[in-house]
């Protein structure tokens, strides 16, 4: 079952990179018990739109959050596709902050990935920083998302964004 999650998985994150502003699927998978399609989808950004020209691993596009302006968007697991109807479960949804150039932990306070609620579906991840400007557009942080439920299973790495100095 994780093996056809992750196929289904892997083919629908091409089409956000595409229609991202369109509130598109990210992940659609078959309930073993119902084979009813539930999906991880985008309900829209809250604050700032992040960059999609950034390089293409940050399947969410690139953010520039500052103390003043944190990068807020909508997300929700549904069987419509979209996070105002067919809403199903309660989620727990985590981020993941690593260094763009390792892969390794983020231990540092400058950046922080929250959700709200938590559990929740929908829920509203918050990108924030405390630095009151950015100093460039280089890719220096990837925040990966993750969202679990004891009857759906988990959604793992369903976008990454790219979190800029």
């Amino acid at each position: 079952m994780n093996l056809v999650r992750l196929a289904s998985a892997t083919a629908a994150i091409s089409l956000l990179a595409t229609s991202f502003a369109a509130a598109s699927v990210v992940r659609t998978t078959g309930h073993e018990s119902n084979h009813a399609r539930v999906a991880v989808a985008f309900g829209g950004e809250h604050a700032s739109r992040p960059n999609l020209s950034c390089p293409s691993q940050y399947t969410g596009g690139c953010v520039t959050p500052t103390a003043s302006s944190p990068a807020e968007f909508e997300w929700c697991v549904s069987t419509s596709g979209n996070c105002s109807s067919g809403l199903v479960g309660t989620f727990d949804w985590t981020s993941s902050i690593t260094l763009a150039k390792n892969g390794k932990a983020y231990k540092g306070k400058k950046f922080s990935s929250t959700w709200s609620p938590d559990p929740g579906n929908p829920s509203v991840l918050t990108i924030s920083a405390k630095r009151k400007k950015a100093k460039g557009t280089k890719v220096v942080y990837a925040d990966s998302q993750t969202t679990c439920s004891s009857s759906y299973g988990c959604f793992s790495d369903f976008v990454v964004y790219g979190i800029t100095n």
